[in-house]
């Protein structure tokens, strides 16, 4: 579990755009968003990803 010292559960909104995109982008393997998008992790993705606790 990831905590950001100080923060309430309204200001934490403002961290999670970051936060899905660093998810997204290790845990599908690509490069970017972009890359997501256009599909490109389906070629390499073996099964679903899971949330890891960092």
């Amino acid at each position: 579990m990831h905590v950001i010292e100080g923060a309430n559960h309204f200001q934490l909104y403002s961290y999670l755009p970051e936060a899905l995109t660093k998810w997204v982008v290790a845990s599908y393997k690509v490069a970017s968003l972009r890359e997501f998008a256009a599909g490109r992790h389906l070629q390499k993705l073996e099964k679903a990803p899971t949330p890891t606790n960092e």
